[in-house]
């Protein structure tokens, strides 16, 4: 904070010494005394004029700042004032506030303190531009402390004094490359509350017509512009646009929601918010779960629209009441996507599509019995999907054509974590929002609910901690192409809807734990050559087995290919598999194996469970394993009809050396491959399960593999609806102690 008396060389001359000195005395005696009584606080340098001082925080400087200029003002006036508003004569102090930091280069050869640094420098602009008795701040100031300072510090008791907090607009300083924001703080009748003057070393640069969007500003404490019985709380967003707050009844402790527009351009998207409640409105009449809309204030600064809140918060808020995501109860969980999702159909029915679907975009209400329920807000950037919607709605009276409500508005794309790939698109004509979209905002949410936290977006390997029906129906939401993706925000809440349902009934058992943190696989080491595990020769691809378990090389029959049909949606890859580098010593004659055999080979036995679009179960006709330096590959290349054949197995010689076993299991269907993951496990581990050292249950090194009582390590590797392979199901592969 900068502070200097105004004028003060020709103060001494029309006040006197005596008299100046006497104001300067008290003027220096109250900085000192306040910044004092404040921990942290420190008068960085004296300039005999004014004071630099530093704070903790920006909300201490500005309620220092408002109760020194309270002082400056109520000092006795000069003897030789002609009136009490005899300016020229009057003592008055302009102060700058910005954050930042600045370094201390000791005193100069005068020795006075040099402070150094980008902050002194604005804060010495923004002081020199301030008017007599006036407190100016820069953006990051003046939005932090309008926050904490909820009413003039500097006020006596019983006063009524009015704090107000003002936007001044851009302006272009001496020797700057671009333009600041300037704001102000102060009390009615003790600021000046106006715009500071042009001069030679600063120009206000507000764009023609813009003028009425500077001026008041919310803060915590203030009341609502014409809404008086309005409090503001606190500031629970802020866009292109304006700023959102929420805001209480002084009377009934009604929580509102305050959306205020401080954009002369955005107003627009304000007016089409707005049109969009109309026509959910009209079509859907009220709904619990579509948050609704109040009083709008289009007319006059400062515009803005009102609606409903919750005191429960938004999702994220409420989440943390409860100990937050991941102590929740998972059906729990599932159940308010599924009605979210029912919420976003019912806006879509409408024709209204909500581009920003995320945590803050979903309040939390209870119902009658407690049960938490979902109500969507903010539909900002919304738009209508079909011109059709216009019909009937008289929308072209609100000063919009049909353009301009329909189109994706490429720029404002909603949050990035939950905008799907289309609509960030480099080229803007490739750019696109459709219902897909919303779905595929869901479909991260989604995944956010299952592991149990609201920040992590979805990235490669999401699918490894997640049961294998949770993992489909995220993976349908999420899929690039949004043809693959769900039809309908109603046929993704049935699907959820059912799941959660049969989880909370116990009908369904979780595969994988959801609430386990996802930690990256290590890397797998380089590796040349490749071993085949049928014939022991080296070969560039596994050689396939029948359904006995005999090799087939050179034979093919595509009538066993008939069940292979195509299907919709993303590839889930949920596969693991381990490999064992060595047992303990004397480990390799152990009768514990089960069958006397030496721990140096693993047995691979490959189970289908597998079901064609009938329903008719599937086994398997081709399907082989290999061993590739430290990876090792399982193929099912061919999958068909018929009686129940015995499992396909074989051997593997265990790698030499220890580290991490990398297993990729790849399944082929009529289009190509449609299953294809890979993952590591430490070989260690793998040989501590198989020679009984490891109770059985899951590995806590990776859940997805099971230890059974038979000292065998047992994956089941999902094939979902969702893959293009024509069948769904999985297929069990069983790791086991062996023989070459």
């Amino acid at each position: 904070m900068f502070t200097d008396i105004v004028d003060s060389t020709a103060m001494k001359s029309r006040l006197g010494l005596g008299v100046y000195s006497r104001l300067v005395s008290a003027h220096d005696s109250r900085m000192r005394e306040l910044v004092a009584a404040i921990p942290e606080a420190e008068i960085l340098k004296d300039t005999g004029d004014g004071f630099m001082v530093q704070f903790p925080t920006a909300s201490t400087a500005v309620t220092v700042a408002l109760q020194f200029q309270r002082f400056i003002a109520d000092l006795p006036r000069p003897d030789n004032a002609i009136s009490a508003g005899d300016d020229p004569c009057r003592f008055l102090v302009r102060i700058g506030v910005h954050m930042g930091e600045v370094a201390d280069l000791g005193p100069d050869i005068y020795g006075k303190q040099k402070m150094v640094g980008l902050a002194a420098d604005l804060s010495s602009r923004v002081e020199s531009l301030a008017l007599p008795g006036q407190i100016l701040l820069t953006r990051g100031a003046f939005d932090d402390a309008r926050q904490f300072i909820r009413a003039d510090p500097s006020s006596t008791s019983g006063e009524d004094s009015e704090l107000r907090w003002l936007a001044h607009g851009p302006y272009l300083f001496k020797g700057a490359d671009a333009p600041i924001e300037v704001y102000e703080v102060g009390v009615s009748g003790v600021a000046p509350l106006a715009p500071p003057k042009d001069s030679e070393k600063a120009q206000r640069v507000i764009p023609p017509g813009a003028e009425a969007m500077y001026d008041w500003r919310p803060a915590a404490g203030l009341p609502v512009p014409a809404r008086e019985k309005w409090r503001l709380l606190r500031q629970i967003g802020e866009g292109g646009f304006g700023e959102v707050w929420l805001a209480k009844h002084v009377q009934t402790g009604v929580l509102r929601v305050f959306k205020f527009c401080f954009n002369a351009e955005r107003l627009r998207g304000l007016r089409r918010e707005l049109t969009l409640f109309r026509v959910l409105r009209e079509s859907l009449g009220n709904r619990s779960d579509i948050a609704q809309l109040f009083e709008v204030n289009l007319d006059h600064p400062p515009f803005s629209i009102e609606y409903e809140y919750s005191p429960h918060g938004d999702l994220r808020e409420w989440a943390a009441q409860q100990g937050g995501v991941a102590s929740m109860d998972l059906a729990v969980r599932l159940d308010l996507l599924a009605r979210t999702a029912h919420a976003v159909a019912a806006a879509h029915s409408a024709g209204v599509l909500h581009k920003d679907l995320k945590p803050a975009n979903i309040l939390i209400t209870l119902d009658d019995s407690g049960a938490p329920r979902p109500m969507i807000i903010d539909f900002g950037i919304g738009m209508l999907a079909d011109p059709a919607v216009l019909t009937g709605h008289q929308i072209k009276q609100s000063g919009f054509t049909e353009t301009q409500l329909t189109e994706n508005e490429s720029s404002r794309t909603g949050t990035r974590l939950y905008a799907p790939p289309e609509s960030l698109s480099a080229d803007p004509q490739r750019r696109q929002f459709t219902a897909q979209g919303d779905i595929y905002s869901l479909g991260v949410l989604l995944f956010q609910l299952v592991i149990g936290d609201l920040d992590r977006p979805v990235a490669h390997g999401w699918e490894r901690d997640i049961d294998p029906s949770l993992a489909a129906i995220i993976a349908r939401c999420i899929d690039g192409d949004i043809r693959r993706r769900y039809g309908s925000a109603s046929e993704l809440a049935e699907a959820v809807h059912s799941l959660a349902q049969q989880i909370a009934t116990g009908a369904y058992k979780l595969e994988v734990p959801v609430k386990r943190a996802i930690a990256p696989d290590p890397a797998p080491p380089a590796t040349s050559g490749a071993k085949s595990v049928v014939d022991g020769h080296r070969s560039g691809m596994p050689e396939p087995l029948d359904s006995a378990g005999r090799g087939t090389a050179g034979t093919s029959d595509p009538a066993r290919r008939r069940w292979i049909v195509a299907v919709v949606t993303t590839i889930i890859l949920l596969v693991t598999a381990w490999i064992v580098f060595e047992l303990n010593s004397g480990a390799g004659d152990d009768p514990a194996n089960g069958n006397g055999a030496s721990l140096n080979a693993l047995k691979v036995a490959i189970e289908p469970r597998l079901k064609n679009p009938q329903g008719a179960e599937l086994t398997l006709a081709k399907a082989g394993v290999q061993l590739s330096g430290l990876d090792l590959i399982v193929q099912i290349s061919e999958v068909e009809g018929g009686t129940a054949a015995p499992p396909l197995q074989n051997a593997v010689a265990i790698p030499e050396g220890r580290g991490t076993i990398n297993i990729k299991v790849v399944i082929d269907g009529d289009q190509g491959t449609c299953v294809n993951y890979s993952t590591g496990l430490p070989i260690a581990d793998l040989a501590a399960a198989l020679s009984g050292q490891v109770m059985p249950g899951r590995l806590a090194s990776n859940p997805a593999f099971a230890v059974t009582s038979e000292k065998s390590l047992e994956l089941v590797v999902p094939v979902l609806q969702s893959s293009d392979c024509g069948f769904t199901g999985s297929v069990k592969i069983v790791f086991s102690a062996g023989s070459q």
